[in-house]
């Protein structure tokens, strides 16, 4: 068995370098499991940070610094337990999600989770194809939850989903047409089968037409496309519409380009600009900037979904840490399909 290593992102930026560092022994808590690692998946701010993105804002959360390890979705087997991390025991098939913190990322050969954060591995599912989800799911899971939806409030509601060849907007696309929900998705024309086969019941291709030419009569606006796009997007819902959310708002960008003080009041101004736009939609329609957070219910919710095999993301690429650049050039290229690595082959 191999030493316990971490994929560290040396001086994120322009020049930043992936490398295999070995690893302290871990430290395990009450609550945790010590896990090791069999898939962990690469997100596309993953390759982001890896350029430095976030770092003003996550530096606050000790994430942020010359040296980090990335990703925060896994999947692997239990090899110790806390004494209060029930029902988990040693030998045990997971997958589960860290929160992005001082304590470094998933893109190692074991880490140690919060059992709250841990779900049982499917008997029949490939720990790769678990190890894709878990970030993306509790990202969309905060934007359901600032619009307060549901599977009841979704059932038989116009959604347009923007970006819908992307994970998340793939997930979205998967949830809610199997709650119910009518869902249109933009995308390029390459990737229009993909959104219909996901259960989109209506694709329109992002480069051949504009989004003021959609009709205005969605309940629910979700962008994970553009900011650029987010103003756009909110004249598209209808009066007493349930509300708009978006994944790519500028937080961290505008605190990286200008700053605590003028990005904060760039920000502010920008809030300030959409909210008056989504309130003139009605009083109670809601908006929402969303930030990834772990959540039990999230879990528990893409649990069921797996168990009832409602939910799936692609992967092209499965590659040991020797070859994580070209897993993370993939994912920086926006492909539609997952990248992931695999730190003990």
């Amino acid at each position: 068995m191999k030493p316990d290593h971490a994929l560290v992102c040396l001086q994120p930026g322009p020049h930043a370098s992936l490398v295999s560092q070995a690893l302290p022994q871990p430290r395990l808590g009450r609550h945790q499991v010590l896990v090791r690692v069999t898939a962990t998946s690469i997100n596309p701010i993953d390759t982001k940070r890896a350029q430095g993105y976030g770092r003003r804002l996550l530096g606050l959360i000790g994430a942020g610094g010359n040296a980090v390890v990335l990703g925060n979705d896994f999947a692997g087997h239990v090899v110790a337990v806390g004494p209060q991390a029930t029902p988990y025991k040693v030998g045990d098939q997971v997958y589960g999600v860290l929160p992005t913190g001082r304590a470094g990322g998933a893109h190692k050969s074991t880490l140690v989770a919060d059992a709250r954060y841990l779900r049982p591995l499917p008997k029949d599912l490939d720990p790769a194809a678990a190890s894709v989800l878990p970030y993306t799911f509790c990202t969309l899971w905060q934007a359901f939850s600032g619009l307060g939806l549901d599977a009841n409030r979704v059932k038989d509601q116009h959604i347009l989903v923007h970006g819908g060849s992307g994970a998340l907007g793939q997930m979205a696309i998967q949830v809610l047409a199997q709650w119910g929900g009518h869902v249109t998705a933009t995308c390029s024309a390459a990737h229009a089968d993909l959104c219909r086969s996901l259960g989109a019941e209506t694709v329109v291709d992002r480069h051949q037409t504009r989004i003021t030419e959609l009709p205005a009569h969605f309940d629910v606006t979700l962008n994970f496309g553009s900011w650029s796009d987010d103003a756009q997007l909110v004249t598209r819902l209808r009066h007493g519409a349930i509300g708009h959310a978006t994944t790519v708002h500028p937080l961290m960008s505008e605190l990286d380009q200008h700053g605590w003080l003028r990005g904060l009041l760039r920000l502010l101004s920008q809030w300030r600009h959409m909210r008056k736009l989504v309130k003139e939609k009605g009083p109670q329609t809601r908006y929402a900037w969303v930030l990834f957070k772990p959540s039990p219910d999230a879990l528990d919710t893409l649990a069921e979904l797996l168990r009832q095999d409602h939910i799936h993301l692609d992967i092209a690429m499965r590659v040991p840490f020797s070859k994580a650049r070209r897993a993370f050039q993939h994912v920086a290229n926006g492909s539609p399909q997952r990248a992931v690595l695999l730190p003990n082959a």
